[in-house]
């Protein structure tokens, strides 16, 4: 992956111009917990970012599972996305992936290349936001194990 112009662009060592355009490239950027809610920063490129619509919340058990979440995107492709911490203590343990949606049904993560966890008790969950093995942001959701 290569921003060149504020545009993604996937390197391509066996094609003469070495690259290929993509049309959305989003990148974490931060996290905190601020007033019960978690609190997103992250960087969008590309030309489709002016199409997002939404963040998508979706359960790995349950592809059915998802939620629709309003998402903040200024013109330089700064981006912001707040949850109610109560909001994810009422969905069904699991584990979640984020997703940014654009022009109706596409859909890309946001990459999280490292980073620690950040996890947080809240009431009878540790609801966790971590970095997938696919190096995207997930959110995990479990009981808190009584000692």
């Amino acid at each position: 992956m290569v921003i060149k112009d504020d545009l993604p662009y996937l390197a391509v060592p066996f094609i003469k111009e070495g690259y290929i355009p993509i049309p959305l490239h989003a990148i974490f950027i931060d996290h905190e917990i601020y007033r019960q809610r978690y609190c997103l920063r992250f960087k969008v490129y590309g030309i489709d970012a002016e199409y997002i619509t939404d963040m998508l919340l979706r359960s790995s058990k349950d592809a059915l599972l998802e939620y629709s979440l309003p998402v903040f995107i200024d013109k330089y492709g700064d981006g912001r996305l707040e949850i109610e911490l109560e909001l994810l203590k009422s969905l069904p343990l699991s584990n979640y992936s984020l997703f940014l949606r654009y022009r109706t049904y596409r859909k890309i993560n946001i990459r999280m290349l490292s980073g620690s966890p950040l996890i947080y008790p809240y009431q009878s969950r540790d609801i966790q936001f971590y970095t997938t093995s696919y190096s995207n942001l997930g959110i995990q959701l479990k009981a808190i194990e009584s000692v």
